[in-house]
């Protein structure tokens, strides 16, 4: 028997074997680069919208900052708020001007924003202009309490003093409810 034909017919199915081999790893090599040059193009992306958002979140961070802590108070706790105000008229410019107050109405307002408004009737008296003005000051001048004036009536007595009525709304905002997201109501299963 002759070992030459068989060689040969070897070496010929071994060489084509590795050019099918050569060929699949050259459609490999092919395709993983292709992955790769996509990876990185959606990596570069991901980096730029990671600054986009990063940038945002800065910004959304000084808005929340620059909101002034007062005004933030009344999202807290809107009945700390309108003990503090109750505690807030009980002032000396209240005293020296022989001041009266009454409650006049509570209600809560749903826009346009939620608010507890409570509307208060300041009753006082003065014969010196500077009491006035103190007590005006303290009330309406100050900026701690979100305050409306809706009224003012003043009247002078045989006596020659001042007798006057200050009609104000307290605005607290009311404190908000938020709903859970759809998502969250609903239960995994697998």
């Amino acid at each position: 028997m002759n070992l030459k034909p068989i060689v040969i017919v070897a070496l010929i199915l071994l060489l084509a074997q590795a050019l099918f081999f050569g060929d699949a790893v050259r459609g490999s090599i092919a395709y993983l680069d292709e992955r790769l040059a996509t990876l990185q193009t959606e990596s570069q992306g991901l980096k730029a919208r990671k600054t986009q958002l990063d940038q945002e979140f800065d910004r959304i961070r000084s808005d929340i900052r620059s909101i002034p802590p007062t005004l933030l108070a009344g999202f807290e706790d809107p009945e700390a708020s309108f003990v503090e105000f109750l505690d807030y008229i009980q002032s000396s410019a209240f005293q020296k001007a022989g001041g009266k107050v009454a409650m006049r109405s509570q209600k809560f307002r749903q826009t346009p924003i939620p608010l507890h408004e409570s509307t208060f009737d300041f009753t006082y008296e003065f014969d010196k202009v500077p009491v006035a003005e103190a007590f005006l000051g303290h009330f309406v001048d100050q900026r701690r309490f979100p305050v409306q004036v809706t009224a003012f009536s003043a009247t002078r007595t045989k006596g020659g003093s001042t007798k006057a009525k200050i009609t104000v709304s307290l605005l607290i905002p009311a404190r908000l409810q938020f709903e859970p997201p759809p998502a969250a109501n609903k239960k995994e299963g697998r």
